[in-house]
């Protein structure tokens, strides 16, 4: 129901709920963890338009919670690899996205799975690579151009 039915059903304005700002309770092995949300348990690295490149897939997320994006400093990167991701990311729609670009992309989102696995972190690496396809960085395969 909009705000706008609720005044004209009950004839006051809604009350909302405060949001959640506790760190979420099922943090699963990520110290510091100071989200209200569950840490992710899928991420897409894909560039784009803005500052983001990093998505969240997890298949438990509420969909309308606000963590669709990530912050690399929220997951706790190593600066040198969020540097990294950021300078690919900024090419993105420079006109220098070739096979190279992609290339990078994908050892970007190996890198991000290996980071995650040396912290002992259950998370699987996605990479949205040139053909629209978000391919698993784990099984190290990706298509042919």
């Amino acid at each position: 129901m909009s705000p706008e039915q609720y005044r004209k059903k009950f004839g006051q304005e809604p009350v909302l709920p405060e949001p959640n700002t506790e760190p979420s309770p099922d943090a699963e092995g990520w110290q510091d963890w100071t989200m209200p949300w569950p840490p992710p348990t899928v991420i897409v690295v894909m560039a784009e338009w803005t500052g983001t490149f990093l998505w969240n897939r997890s298949p438990d997320r509420a969909v309308f919670a606000d963590d669709y994006v990530l912050d690399p400093e929220v997951l706790g990167l190593t600066i040198r690899l969020a540097e990294r991701l950021t300078s690919w990311n900024d090419r993105y729609g420079t006109g220098t996205i070739n096979a190279g670009w992609w290339d990078e992309g994908w050892s970007l989102a190996q890198d991000l799975q290996h980071e995650f696995d040396r912290r002992g972190l259950e998370v699987e690496v996605l990479y949205h690579d040139f053909d629209g396809q978000e391919r698993s960085t784990r099984d190290g395969r990706r298509s042919h151009r």
